[in-house]
């Protein structure tokens, strides 16, 4: 059975990709560049605000009512989902045409969309009572793949980034019972894994996955991390400390730890899938009740960079009122960019060029990472 820590844990990674109620204007961030750009930079920028200038928004919902936006399908086009009385509706709608393309429609109301990696798949988790999941994976044209029924009354969803075939699949009982699966897409098949011990894990190679290790019966800060094959039983403990979150961003892995010297300061460090050190930083760290809050993030692989949310200083979430900055961290260079102040700390999503970012509890603004400008979607 799962203790508090899971169920806050499966918290946060619900909030992280489900659909959300509430926005509020983002518009009114001050922006603020943390370092003068060269002309080659100032190049950019001006050629990524003239893109950003096109973008067709706010856009009209056409059918339905507005659900939230699920991600990006390319660098142009976003997916988004709207509900009726009768159907849930996936639709595509490209920034620069204005063209809305209806992609996918379920009778079961629709409760989560995962874009993989490759982008060229989308996995959808639709139900229409609490004790039965509907897994539904379409191609990006809206072909289903495959599909499958699950007893549950919550599902977790991670793609396979080195291959679309394999997800896995951890799906809960009432009661926080889980059992985890991993479904083939090739074969439609869902067959248990061998990974018993957490429902929690993040692929770090086609068949290997790391995972932190909470003890059930003593709930603690921190956990060990463990390195498990998908088909092992059981897994091996790598040498890190003080970890309470971690991350994998196909072949970046980031570990969130506190800092032994100062446990204001959370520290985020970011290895190769080998868990080589490629680098690391520090935030001022907020506590809530049981443990820390971690600020939405992102990563934009193609220009290895690292998008979150800083708060000013160290203190307790429910007091903190200072808002936070919007950074951009460079694993290459290891400089940062403070983008944007007085933000609020809500999920984020990277476009795949890492240009342009979608914000807010339903992703319903985009915000242009060079001009620093943000503005809403969807119309109201």
């Amino acid at each position: 059975m799962l203790t508090k820590r899971y169920t806050l844990m499966l918290c946060m990674i619900i909030i992280s990709i489900s659909l959300l109620n509430g926005c509020t204007d983002a518009s009114s961030a001050n922006p603020n560049s943390s370092k003068n750009e060269s002309g080659n930079e100032s190049d950019k920028s001006n050629k990524s605000s003239n893109s950003f200038k096109k973008i067709k928004a706010p856009f009209t919902i056409s059918e339905g009512e507005f659900g939230a936006i699920e991600g990006w399908l390319n660098d142009q086009t976003i997916v988004y989902l709207t509900n009726t009385d009768k159907v849930s509706i996936l639709w595509t709608f490209n920034l620069y045409t204005g063209k809305n393309v209806k992609m996918f429609e379920s009778d079961s109301p629709i409760v989560s969309v995962n874009i993989s990696p490759s982008r060229e798949r989308l996995l959808i988790h639709s139900s229409s009572t609490s004790e039965e999941g509907i897994i539904t994976v379409i191609d990006k044209k809206g072909k289903s793949l495959a599909t499958k029924s699950i007893i549950s009354s919550e599902i977790t969803f991670v793609w396979n980034p080195f291959n679309d075939d394999l997800v896995l699949v951890s799906s809960f009982n009432e009661q926080w019972d889980f059992q985890v699966s991993v479904l083939n897409i090739k074969t439609n098949e869902l067959k248990d894994s061998t990974l018993t011990q957490q429902p929690f894990a993040s692929w770090v190679t086609k068949d290997e996955l790391i995972y932190l290790n909470w003890d059930n019966d003593d709930p603690a800060f921190f956990a060990p991390v463990i390195k498990q094959g998908i088909s092992e039983a059981t897994g091996e403990e790598l040498e890190f400390s003080n970890i309470f979150q971690l991350s994998s961003f196909n072949d970046v892995v980031l570990m969130i730890s506190v800092d032994k010297d100062n446990k204001e300061k959370a520290v985020y460090t970011f290895l190769s899938n080998r868990f080589k050190k490629l680098t690391t930083f520090t935030i001022p760290q907020l506590t809530k009740f049981s443990d820390w809050l971690v600020p939405f993030y992102d990563f934009s692989q193609s220009k290895n960079q690292f998008l979150t949310f800083r708060p000013l200083s160290s203190g307790e979430v429910d007091t903190y009122k200072d808002g936070f900055q919007l950074v951009q961290y460079h694993l290459d260079s290891k400089e940062e960019n403070v983008l944007l102040e007085g933000m609020e700390n809500k999920p984020i999503s990277l476009s795949p060029n890492g240009n342009l970012c979608l914000y807010g509890f339903q992703l319903e603004n985009i915000i242009d990472l060079q001009s620093k400008k943000i503005v809403p979607l969807v119309k109201d």
